[in-house]
């Protein structure tokens, strides 16, 4: 492996680190062309302004002089692509964005969107991990589901990959890609429209080789069509509860009815103490959160099917999440009246609430 394909592989081994891009990035000031140096600046220019608030004045001026670079650069950063993106002028569309600057993160590519078919043929698979592997990834995501899902964790592009989302995943395609060694570093798994069972998650927890996973969402959700969960609290414990998997401190869990689920199994294990995030688009009070033990690491809370009361608010900005800096709730029913700006006061602009009633 050559000395740039070594730096970008740190970068993608740790992706929550700004070390390894930033050393990229000197790298590139020193060996790479006018495009490489800008390149450079870029990437620094992006992982200051990340360090910042939002509404900071000084990361609103980094991010101005990081769009003009972008602006003027992203046809030769990205060329490696346009075997997959017939016109790269479409990119930030395809993806919802609104310039170039915003399919960035950190200096990275942030997301490139894939039809699984296309991405198993020979043809691509020759070239896709060498352009991979030039712009760096953060996420890539099959928009469609793959009738040979198996097959994927097969390709050697994963290891320019730092996290996937992959639909129609069952448990003989989860335990592929926990055992794949090009997926060995991967830092997110996110997979929906899942035939995912209990039986294949407590597999995937006993033989994964996926060390430095951070993150595993599962969903069954689907605006195409609605898939009975087959997975329950047992199996997401068993995940957290694995010694393959010391780095797992994000969950994201979508689909079941809280019955279904286990709620209360859930929130009663110990092994949440792990958690530093949790999404969860399964029913549950707020209330029962408040009073789970074993949530005090947490900093990220997501509650997309939730209700909440007046007292939920002071609990909530109280000591026993003294860890929490950001919180989104969709509420079933009404807000109580204050609930919002009470919270506003702690969480500020991390504070994300609407009510499903109003």
């Amino acid at each position: 492996m050559d000395e740039r394909r070594a730096l970008m592989a740190a970068i993608i081994a740790n992706p929550e680190e700004d070390t390894p891009r930033l050393v990229f990035a000197d790298w590139l000031d020193e060996y790479g062309d006018e495009h490489d140096r800008a390149r450079a600046e870029f990437v620094r220019l992006q992982v200051a302004a990340a360090r910042l608030p939002k509404s900071d004045k000084t990361r609103k001026k980094l991010e101005g002089a990081a769009r003009k670079l972008a602006t003027g650069h992203h046809e030769a950063w990205l060329a490696p692509l346009t075997a997959f993106v017939h016109e790269l002028s479409d990119l930030p569309k395809l993806v919802g964005r609104s310039s170039y600057l915003e399919l960035f993160e950190r200096g990275l590519m942030k997301e490139l969107y894939v039809e699984s078919g296309k991405f198993l043929r020979a043809k691509y698979q020759k070239v896709f991990p060498d352009a991979l592997a030039a712009v760096g990834l953060e996420n890539l995501s099959f928009y469609t589901p793959a009738r040979r899902v198996g097959e994927l964790p097969a390709s050697p592009a994963f290891r320019w990959v730092a996290r996937v989302e992959c639909p129609a995943v069952g448990d003989a395609a989860l335990e592929a890609f926990g055992t794949s060694p090009h997926l060995a570093h991967i830092s997110g798994f996110t997979f929906g429209e899942v035939g995912i069972s209990d039986a294949g998650l407590k597999a995937f927890a006993r033989t994964t080789g996926t060390a430095r996973l951070r993150e595993f969402g599962i969903t069954t959700a689907s605006p195409r069509r609605y898939t009975k969960p087959k997975f329950t609290a047992a199996g997401i414990l068993a995940l957290l509860k694995s010694k393959r998997l010391p780095a797992l401190t994000a969950l994201d869990v979508s689909g079941p009815t809280a019955e279904a689920f286990g709620t209360a199994e859930f929130f009663a294990d110990a092994s949440l103490a792990k958690l530093t995030r949790l999404e969860l688009n399964v029913y549950v009070k707020l209330a029962d959160v408040l009073e789970c033990p074993h949530l005090a690491n947490l900093r990220e809370l997501r509650l997309l099917d939730t209700d909440v009361t007046a007292d939920d608010a002071a609990a909530l900005a109280g000591p026993a999440l003294a860890n929490l800096t950001e919180v989104a709730l969709l509420t079933r029913g009404p807000l109580p009246r204050g609930f919002e700006k009470a919270l506003r006061a702690r969480f500020g602009e991390n504070l994300w609430i609407r009510s499903a009633a109003s």
